[in-house]
């Protein structure tokens, strides 16, 4: 029974730790589709960028899409 609640405490500060972490990232300052797209890139190449990303999405979206990927170890391409 108190591996169970370890187990369970593990997953509550995991999960917060992994949101709060994922939410500095969001507020950080900058624009990976702007980055990816270049300097003279036009709105609606940047617009469609961020379609492709899922950068669009809500922030409680993204992040459980991110969870699903990295429970499975599933990281992704780098974005830079």
């Amino acid at each position: 029974m108190l591996y169970v609640r370890r187990l369970a405490r593990l997953v509550v500060v995991f999960i917060v730790v992994t949101f709060f972490t994922f939410l500095l990232l969001d507020l950080a300052p900058g624009d990976i589709a702007q980055t990816k797209a270049g300097l003279n890139a036009t709105p609606e190449v940047i617009a469609q960028i961020r379609a492709e990303l899922g950068l669009d999405d809500p922030l409680l979206v993204r992040y459980l899409r991110w969870l699903g990927h990295a429970v499975r170890f599933d990281f992704g391409e780098s974005l830079v």
